[in-house]
C-alpha cells in the first residue's frame, strides 16, 4: 500500500492499495493515534521491517498486535519516504506466504522502490504545482486591463491579452493568424524603437515609445479598424529566465486621451500667457498709437495752413506703425494653433529679435539681459518663443522687487544651449524634485 499521512498527523490515508486474493482492503485508511508502531515509524522517518516471532515494540497499540496478529501476516514493513521535500509518505507492505520474508534483496527492492516512488510523486506534484502556476499566471494576464504581450526567448508571441486583442481590433477568430505572422523585429520597428534596437538583449529596459495604432496593425497584417488617429505607447520588459535566457513582453498603452489633454493644456497655457502679454503691451501700443497721431495731426494741420508738411513728423508715425506692426505680427505668430514646425534657425537672432517684446512684458522693476551668439538649431520658433515667455513669466513672478533676469545662447560642439537665469529665492528641493513632471505647478488654481 501507498499511503499518505494528513496534515494533522493523525490519519494515514491509503493512495494506492494492493491486496492479495482473500484480504480485504482498508479504504478508510489507519487512525494513527490507535496504531502506535505506524505513528512511531512515520514520525521518525526510518524504515521498519517486522517478521512473525520477533518481539512488537514497546509503543505497540492494541491493534497494531490485533492487526499484525493475523494468521495471514507473516512478515510487515513500512518505508517511509519523501515527496517534494515532505516526509509525509510511506509504502507499507504485508507479506504471508513467502517463508524467506522480507530480508535481503526482498528488503533491498522495497527502499529502491520507495525511493523512486519518492522521486515520481515529487515530480508529479512539482509539474501539477507548476501547471497550476501556469494557469493562475495565464488568467491573471488576461483579466488585467493593461495590453500585454508575452514573447519567448525566440522573439515568438506566446500570449496576448484580452486587453491586447480588444485594443489592436483581434477577435478570437483572428488572434491565432496575427500571432503566427508577428515578428518582434517588425512589430518594434513599428511601434517606433530605433532600428537595430536588441529588445532581447535589454536595450529597451527604459524606453517608452510612442506611434500611431494603425501601424501596429499594419505591421500585424491587419486593417486600421479606426486606429488612424490612436496613439500607443509601448514598452518592452525584459524577463530573465533562471537558466539565463530572457523571454520579454510587450506592453501597450492607448494614451490618445492624454496626448489630446496635454494639447489642450498647452493650448490654455498659450492663451493665458498671450493675455499676459497682451496686458504688457496695450501701454507700449498707447504709446505708439500717441506718436502717430502727433505725427499725422502736425502734417494735417500744416496742409490746412498751407504750410508744407514736415517729413520727420510722417517718417516718426510711419516708424511708430512699423512697430506696432511688428508686435502684431510677433503676437499672432506667438499665438498661431501649430503643431509641431521644426526648422533651421539662428537661435541667438531668434532670440534677439523677441527682446524688444520680452522687455515691454517686463515691469521696469526688472532688467532684462541678452547674450545672444550666431547659433544654428533645429527648432519651433514658435514653442522657442512660448518656453522663453513662460519661463520669463516664472521668473518675473518670483522675483520680488527689483532684480535681472539674463537670457544666454550658447554653442558647445555639436550642441547648442539656451539658458534663462534670474535672480530670485530659486526653488526648494521638494519643487526641483517635481520640476520636470507633467503639469506640475507651484501657482494656485485660477
Amino acid at each position: 500500500a501507498l499511503g499518505e499521512v494528513s496534515e494533522s498527523g493523525d490519519h494515514l490515508r491509503l493512495c494506492h492499495e494492493w491486496t492479495a486474493p482473500g484480504i480485504s482492503p482498508t479504504p478508510e485508511g489507519f487512525d494513527l493515534k490507535q496504531f502506535g508502531v505506524i505513528r512511531q515509524v512515520l514520525g521518525a522517518g526510518r524504515p521498519w521491517i517486522w517478521h512473525r516471532g520477533e518481539p512488537l515494540p514497546s509503543m505497540a497499540q492494541p491493534l497494531d498486535r490485533v492487526f499484525l496478529g493475523a494468521p495471514v501476516i507473516r512478515a510487515a514493513a513500512i518505508i517511509p519516504f519523501d515527496v517534494a521535500g515532505r516526509p509525509r509518505h510511506a509504502l507499507m507492505m504485508h507479506q504471508g506466504e513467502d517463508p524467506h520474508g522480507l530480508r535481503g534483496e526482498v528488503a533491498q527492492r522495497l527502499h529502491l522502490l520507495a525511493r523512486m516512488l519518492g522521486d515520481l510523486l515529487s515530480r508529479a506534484r512539482l509539474d501539477a504545482e507548476r501547471r497550476a502556476h501556469a494557469q493562475r499566471l495565464e488568467s491573471m494576464v488576461a483579466q488585467i486591463p493593461t495590453c500585454l504581450c508575452l514573447v519567448d526567448a525566440d522573439g515568438r508571441p506566446q500570449h496576448l491579452n484580452r486587453a491586447g486583442q480588444r485594443l489592436l481590433g483581434l477577435t478570437p477568430q483572428t488572434v491565432e493568424p496575427a500571432l503566427a505572422a508577428f515578428e518582434l523585429s517588425t512589430l518594434a520597428a513599428a511601434a517606433g524603437f530605433p532600428p537595430g534596437m536588441d529588445l532581447l538583449g535589454g536595450d529597451a529596459a527604459q524606453l517608452a515609445v510612442e506611434a500611431p495604432l494603425a501601424r501596429l496593425q499594419e505591421a500585424l497584417g491587419l486593417p486600421p479598424d479606426g486606429g488612424e488617429g490612436r496613439i500607443v505607447s509601448t514598452r518592452f520588459l525584459c524577463i530573465e529566465q533562471p537558466d539565463g535566457s530572457r523571454e520579454g513582453a510587450l506592453r501597450f498603452e492607448e494614451i490618445t486621451a492624454q496626448r489630446q489633454l496635454e494639447a489642450r493644456i498647452r493650448r490654455a497655457q498659450k492663451l493665458e500667457a498671450i493675455g499676459e502679454l497682451a496686458g504688457g503691451l496695450a501701454h507700449e501700443f498707447n504709446n505708439e498709437l500717441g506718436v502717430i497721431q502727433l505725427g499725422l495731426g502736425q502734417a494735417l494741420q500744416a496742409l490746412r495752413q498751407g504750410r508744407p508738411v514736415d517729413a520727420q513728423d510722417l517718417e516718426s508715425a510711419l516708424a511708430a506703425a512699423r512697430r506696432s506692426g511688428d508686435t502684431t505680427r510677433h503676437l499672432l505668430g506667438f499665438s498661431r494653433r501649430a503643431e509641431l514646425r521644426p526648422r533651421v534657425v539662428d537661435l541667438g537672432r531668434l532670440v534677439a529679435r523677441f527682446e524688444s517684446t520680452l522687455r515691454r512684458w517686463l515691469p521696469e522693476r526688472i532688467v532684462l539681459a541678452v547674450h545672444p551668439v550666431a547659433a544654428l538649431a533645429d527648432v519651433d520658433p514658435g514653442l522657442i518663443e512660448q518656453a522663453l515667455l513662460n519661463l520669463l513669466s516664472n521668473a518675473r513672478d518670483a522675483i520680488e522687487g527689483p532684480g535681472r533676469i539674463d537670457i544666454a545662447v550658447g554653442v558647445d560642439g555639436a550642441q547648442v544651449h539656451l539658458a534663462v537665469r534670474d535672480d530670485g529665492p530659486g526653488m526648494p528641493a521638494e519643487v526641483q524634485a517635481r520640476a520636470f513632471e507633467p503639469f506640475f505647478t507651484t501657482k494656485p488654481v485660477g
